[in-house]
């Protein structure tokens, strides 16, 4: 998987990645659960951000991207940018600290190596630095979360 910002191109916010549906509403799509309800198909429980690439990848290869694979994959991201955009407030879950980031790097290091990190940084100063470090926080988990589940004979 990439590494490629979904939220900003070029210091701009704008979204940029696609919705992928974790279940398909259609029969015979990716992930088609006919048991699912046809009115939580569209909402946001059922989708994940992907970049255009990775979200063709993901939906031609449904053996490897299952449900059960996704779903996981989506709540630990959402716990790790809360956890970072909302260090104090008590309603997120503190998970301990593995090793402290501080350059690319270190960052690639981790990423293709460890089983379990969490990625922080200093108190922000500013909202623009907390707006960026929760969408790098966000790439960096989502992506590796992938990496991890899917193993290196899965690496596209």
């Amino acid at each position: 998987m990439c590494n490629v910002p979904l939220t900003s191109v070029d210091g701009v916010d704008v979204i940029v990645g696609e919705q992928a549906h974790i279940r398909s509403g259609a029969a015979g799509g990716p992930r088609c659960a006919p048991d699912f309800p046809v009115e939580r198909v569209d909402r946001y429980e059922n989708f994940v951000l992907l970049c255009p690439q990775h979200h063709m990848v993901v939906d031609e290869n449904e053996s490897v991207f299952t449900t059960e694979l996704l779903l996981p994959v989506k709540d630990r991201h959402k716990r790790r940018v809360g956890q970072a955009l909302h260090p104090s407030d008590p309603g997120w879950t503190k998970l301990p600290d593995v090793v402290v980031v501080s350059d690319g790097i270190q960052l690639v290091a981790m990423l293709s190596q460890v089983r379990a990190r969490v990625i922080s940084n200093d108190h922000p100063q500013a909202d623009s630095e907390r707006d960026a470090i929760a969408r790098f926080l966000q790439d960096a988990a989502d992506w590796s979360d992938f990496l991890d589940e899917i193993g290196p004979s899965g690496h596209v």
